[in-house]
């Protein structure tokens, strides 16, 4: 075979290896299935990345990119005991967690690589956090944290992304679009205990997994104060301004009000508003904002 031909091959299988693998290989590792040195894989990958492979490098290894994945950015809060539950979720519906990364104040972004695509790579992530002394990276940021996740179709993000009362109409065929809670008082006799129902018309059916317990009622006075941005801590209002900043603003350059708006999920206006939060880091003008330069 020439020697040529040989290389050729080679890179395939590398392909092929990178395309099966569930997270990152490393170039050592490359080289000794191969039987070659690690320059050679080196190059071998550089060709790859030439013939328009999206093929990154990561502290732990080589790691192909899929273009064709659909990816979303989650914002979680849980604590340490709900970190398997998450990620399980995520992977059992066909997504694949990415990466990590919170916003600290200090520090900026901080990112890790994650790539867990099967409960078996839950298993391994928890083992390796729990063998060692090192804790959650969310714990530096009192438990707030982001997942990007990628899947085959939005449609998988969407069941990831959906509430628990979300995902119950999911497995009750997606006809399900209206719930129903039951109050009664009857006269001389004690008051019942609400019923939470699914209305398929033309029925009701009872929720008897409690999915809808933590439910507001469309109109009452519970449901009004949840949609409130005042019920929004203002940590909370601070944390989603830095990051949506940090995340848009390229060298520290100012951003755009609109852009703001629309990485935060908010109108310009609330962005003006929570602009007050963080007033004594910032400047705003009619249409950007820009982070204040503080003097030694």
């Amino acid at each position: 075979m020439k020697p040529n031909q040989k290389g050729i091959q080679r890179r395939e299988k590398i392909l092929e290896q990178l395309k099966a693998a569930s997270g990152p290989i490393s170039a050592s590792q490359l080289a000794s299935r191969f039987g070659v040195s690690r320059q050679v894989i080196v190059q071998d990958v550089a060709l790859l990345r030439a013939n328009g492979e999206d093929i990154q490098a990561t502290a732990s290894g080589y790691l192909l990119q899929d273009a064709a994945l659909c990816s979303r950015v989650f914002k979680s809060y849980h604590s340490d005991e709900d970190t398997a539950q998450e990620l399980t979720l995520c992977v059992d519906l066909g997504g694949c967690v990415k990466d990590i990364f919170v916003y600290h104040r200090a520090y900026g972004v901080i990112r890790g690589e994650l790539n867990i695509r099967s409960r078996l790579d839950v298993q391994r992530f928890l083992d390796d956090v729990s063998s060692g002394k090192s804790t959650l990276l969310k714990n530096t940021t009192s438990g707030y944290h982001y997942h990007t996740v990628t899947a085959d179709s939005e449609e998988i993000l969407d069941l990831i992304q959906l509430d628990p009362s979300a995902a119950a109409q999911e497995r009750m065929g997606g006809r399900q679009t209206t719930a129903w809670r039951i109050e009664a008082v009857l006269r001389e006799f004690p008051a019942i205990e609400p019923i939470n129902c699914w209305f398929r018309f033309p029925i009701h059916i009872p929720d008897t997994e409690g999915l809808l317990d933590e439910s507001s009622v469309a109109g009452s006075r519970e449901s009004n104060l949840t949609k409130s941005s005042k019920r929004v801590p203002v940590e909370n209002r601070k944390e989603s301004f830095n990051r949506a900043y940090a995340e848009l603003s390229e060298e520290g350059r100012p951003v755009k009000i609109d852009d703001m708006a629309k990485k935060m999920g908010v109108s310009k206006q609330t962005v003006r508003n929570r602009y007050k939060d963080v007033e004594d880091e910032y400047w705003l003008d009619s249409n950007m904002i820009g982070k204040l330069i503080k003097s030694a």
